[in-house]
């Protein structure tokens, strides 16, 4: 006698020994129905991979150790993870869209974050 399951796997291996306790010899896994992909949306994905890697959040700080970086991210949420690791003049804005750091650093966005002493050195 067959039965066919569609669980996660522990839920598998914990119905697989009841049916081994119950005489039951063999277990199908079936595999869940995976949703079709438009190809618009892999061609967009690709096109994403091949332009780079784009941020939304450029944020300025000061590690533990002194020394000043500029910080990419897609959270904003960034901010206490650094602030948790001892970072101190933590400061972040959200830019207007999705830009790579090439592009951040090409605008004015960077000059809105940085403190104005390192303006000043760079």
């Amino acid at each position: 006698m067959s039965k066919v399951l569609s669980q996660t796997p522990d839920a598998i291996r914990k119905r697989a020994a009841r049916a081994r306790a119950s005489g039951i010899m063999e277990m199908i896994v079936v595999a869940p129905v995976v949703a079709e992909v438009a190809p618009a949306t892999v061609d967009a994905a690709v096109e994403a991979v091949i332009a780079g890697e784009t941020f939304t959040h450029v944020g300025y700080a000061v590690s533990k150790t002194g020394k000043g970086a500029v910080r990419y991210t897609n959270d904003k949420r960034r901010t206490r993870t650094l602030v948790r690791a001892g970072c101190t003049d933590v400061k972040f804005i959200e830019l207007p869209a999705p830009m790579s750091k090439e592009a951040i650093d090409a605008s004015e966005f960077i000059a809105q974050v940085m403190p104005a002493q390192e303006q000043a050195v760079a």
